[in-house]
């Protein structure tokens, strides 16, 4: 018989909440704290910097719909219409031509005619400015772990900064307390110079740091898109985005076509935010997990857990085609072995195109696999994709009977339970046999869309409470 009821315990300090804990039976006199900012267990320092890179990544793509919501961008049109409805309520229409419209309005209202056109231009200002200053962000946490990766890599390959011909003298060996604090302080260094080229000079770097032979950027066909999102990065952060001859040199140096001529003001509209934040995240992936295989080949099994872990929580998340993109990349690191792994891989790939509505991309990649050799906790998995809910109530009857290891959240949580879990046979299924209604767990889309509502409704109490005061 399952609980009815489940417990959370928000933990304080001085009245401030400090994290939180859940559990089924109310001990939290014993439970671990799920603090927000958990360590996490690491392999290596190529394990620590992906989960953290990822975690990074996933909370900007969890924010933007957030973001989008509260900012006040104002179109001209819309200043229009909110401009005409004050007029129209406070004043008197005295001209209409083809050309113009005149309004007579009471003195008393000058002052706040004054105030309004203010507001207005100071939310189109911002509403133009806040996407500049994300993308400057989003590019900026991509540094900030890319210099953590150089790091990790001169760790593995200390010869590749050690054994140059710079000269060390002795007053840098008497600076420090010992060898291993100058070793320290020249990778420090070097990773610095590192981080001050550009970014194609910084992939060139990595190219040779790891022996790749093959150059990066013809391998990545996306390589010219993301070589623009960085320059567009450098032209918001010094130019306000206002094209210059270093901006158009340096996309014409890498072959890169473009439309813009100097003098150009570029903006950020929400489709290349998106898109901006998809390929950063691929590539970023793609970086890491080619040189944490290439310098820890010993860690190959938990780079891979990491990849597939990234690609599901995209899916759960809602971002498919970047939940596409990372899963089809895990994959082809892999080849068509029957590792557990690349059986989660293959499911999370073959859902994903199914909640796309990709059919046939679907059964493709399903039919890579014989499933009725495998165990029920992957068949049931592919009747769900199928849409077959006979299959799946006869599996859950199997798992249920065999008290196998698979837990009551893996149907209420499992993308992969994605609408198979509207069906009422499912239902009643579970019901007959858990002793409890079925409860799907929201998909964390709707938990970013509470905070928005939270957020949206706040600022309107506020903007209430401030107009009230006014008047």
């Amino acid at each position: 018989m399952s609980k009815e009821h489940f417990y959370v315990c928000i933990f304080m300090k001085d009245g401030v909440p400090t994290g939180h804990a859940t559990s089924e039976a109310n001990n939290f006199e014993i439970i671990e704290t799920e603090l927000s900012d958990e360590e996490v267990p690491t392999v290596s320092g190529f394990g620590e910097q992906f989960h953290l890179f990822q975690k990074a990544i996933l909370s900007y793509m969890e924010l933007l719909p957030v973001v989008a919501s509260l900012l006040p961008t104002v179109s001209r049109g819309v200043q229009n219409s909110i401009g005409g409805e004050f007029l129209e309520s406070h004043g008197t229409e005295i001209l209409s031509a083809e050309d113009r419209k005149i309004f007579e309005l009471p003195i008393g209202h000058r002052h706040e005619w004054a105030a309004l056109n203010e507001q207005l231009a100071a939310s189109s200002l911002v509403g133009k400015q806040v996407p500049k200053m994300l993308l400057i962000g989003i590019v900026s946490t991509f540094e900030h772990f890319q210099s953590r990766l150089f790091s990790e890599i001169l760790k593995c390959k200390p010869q590749k900064y050690l054994l140059d011909d710079r000269t060390v003298t002795l007053a840098d060996v008497t600076k420090y307390g010992s060898i291993d604090e100058l070793k320290k302080n020249i990778l420090e260094r070097d990773v610095e110079n590192i981080m001050r080229e550009s970014f194609v000079n910084q992939i060139e770097k990595i190219e040779s740091l790891l022996e790749i032979k093959n150059p990066i950027p013809p391998s990545y066909k996306d390589w010219n898109d993301l070589v623009e999102i960085f320059e567009r990065r450098n032209l918001f952060a010094h130019a306000d985005g206002r094209v210059n001859e270093i901006y158009l040199g340096r996309l014409k140096k890498e072959r890169i076509t473009s439309t813009a001529k100097s003098g150009d003001e570029l903006v950020v509209k929400p489709a290349y935010l998106n898109r901006a934040l998809m390929l950063i995240c691929e590539f970023g992936t793609m970086s890491y997990q080619v040189a944490w295989r290439r310098c820890c080949p010993n860690e190959v099994a938990a780079a891979d857990e990491a990849l597939g872990e990234l690609g599901y929580n995209l899916i759960e998340r809602g971002h498919l085609s970047a939940a596409e993109r990372i899963l089809r990349f895990a994959k082809s690191l892999r080849g068509r072995d029957t590792s557990e792994q690349t059986l989660s891989d293959t499911i999370n790939l073959a859902n994903c195109y199914r909640l796309q509505k990709k059919k046939s991309e679907c059964e493709a990649e399903l039919a890579l696999q014989n499933w009725k050799v495998l165990g029920p906790e992957f068949q049931i998995c592919v009747a769900s994709i199928n849409g077959d809910i006979t299959e799946v109530v006869r599996l859950m009857k199997v798992l249920y009977a065999s008290k196998a290891d698979f837990p009551i959240d893996n149907y209420e949580r499992w993308a992969a339970f994605y609408g198979t879990r509207d069906h009422d046979d499912f239902k009643k299924a579970f019901k007959r046999m858990f002793g409890r209604d079925y409860i799907p767990a929201p998909s964390l889309k709707s938990a970013v869309t509470y905070i928005a509502k939270a957020k949206k409704q706040a600022a309107k109490e506020e903007q209430q409470a401030s107009d009230s005061t006014r008047h």
